[in-house]
């Protein structure tokens, strides 16, 4: 049997990972390059997302576009791409 495509293995990976309380993450993926859409509660849950799924066999490269509040109170932060995590030793 073959190998899962990568969106199905992203979500199998990440699990309760990419969930922030009752705020889903939404997870795109094309030509092993995964986009992380959606709203968290800290850019530490957003961090913690992409490092998840940047270990997942087959993503090339990780765009972070979470949006979280913006540490001083005013309101969401706009999308950010956040570098991919450096590759687990």
């Amino acid at each position: 049997m073959g190998m899962l495509p990568l969106e199905p293995r992203v979500m199998a990976w990440g699990g309760p990972d990419l969930r922030d309380s009752d705020r889903a993450i939404h997870v795109q993926t094309y030509g092993g390059i995964v986009t992380l859409t959606g709203d968290v509660a800290s850019p530490a849950t957003a961090e913690h997302a992409q490092t998840v799924v940047a270990q997942v066999s087959g993503v090339r490269d990780v765009v972070n576009d979470l949006k979280y509040p913006h540490p001083s109170g005013g309101g969401d932060s706009g999308p950010r791409v956040v570098p991919p995590a450096a590759p687990a030793k």
